[in-house]
């Protein structure tokens, strides 16, 4: 590999070590992580307007991405302050 090139191919082999180590998360590590949405029901109510609380507090009501990481959040991590 050339020299110039050396610092571009050392970053793309290390973006790939740390994906390949995301790959190896037990399952139940990342189920952890995901909730299931129970439509109606007082904790999802109350948990998307605290969710809606943020989007509007940080100015970004219109972000999907914030809104879908702050759903993948359980309701004990939206409380924190």
């Amino acid at each position: 590999v050339q020299e110039h090139l050396m610092e571009a191919v050392e970053g793309t082999l290390r973006l790939k070590r740390l994906l390949s180590q995301d790959e190896e998360v037990p399952e139940e590590v990342l189920g952890k992580r995901r909730r299931k949405k129970e439509p109606n029901s007082a904790a999802s109510t109350a948990d998307e307007a605290r969710i809606l609380q943020l989007l509007t507090k940080w100015g970004l009501v219109q972000d999907k991405m914030t809104r879908h990481v702050l759903e993948s959040l359980t309701s004990e991590e939206l409380k924190l302050p």
